[in-house]
């Protein structure tokens, strides 16, 4: 509603107003909290029928890095299938070379496994701990 984009400084009103969501110039969230709420992705999280992954910069300045984490948890708290993906250092964009190989390996293994019926790699079986992560080194 309120959030600040960390990057340029500026609100995300525009966007949810005029720009991406186009829900109408002066369409606040207070007398039209139906409208926002049906905007909200963490409202339809139930509704979810297949697996999916997130990818999110922790650094990223358009997408606060705490609502990839909530989406994700919230997703696997109702039983969703999810992998999310985090790079530290990194925005909206992966922008590091090592950080775009290890999303692509990791990309494709799960695509392999989900859709040509490979053995699922080990990150995908036990997870990695947050603390765990190496980030520099694609594996």
């Amino acid at each position: 509603m309120g959030n600040i984009y960390v990057s340029t400084g500026t609100v995300h009103h525009g966007v949810m107003e005029i720009g991406q969501v186009r829900m109408g110039r002066g369409v606040i969230p207070w007398p039209h909290r139906e409208d926002y709420n049906r905007e909200n992705p963490m409202f339809h999280i139930p509704n979810i029928k297949t697996l999916f992954m997130i990818l999110h910069g922790i650094m990223d300045g358009a997408v606060d890095w705490a609502q990839g984490l909530e989406l994700y948890n919230a997703a696997r708290r109702l039983g969703k299938e999810v992998i999310f993906l985090s790079y530290p250092n990194e925005g909206h964009h992966l922008s590091n070379g090592t950080d775009q190989k290890d999303f692509q390996i990791r990309m494709k293994q799960y695509f392999h496994y989900y859709l040509m019926d490979h053995e699922a790699p080990e990150w995908m079986r036990r997870g990695v701990a947050y603390l765990e992560k190496l980030y520099d080194k694609a594996k």
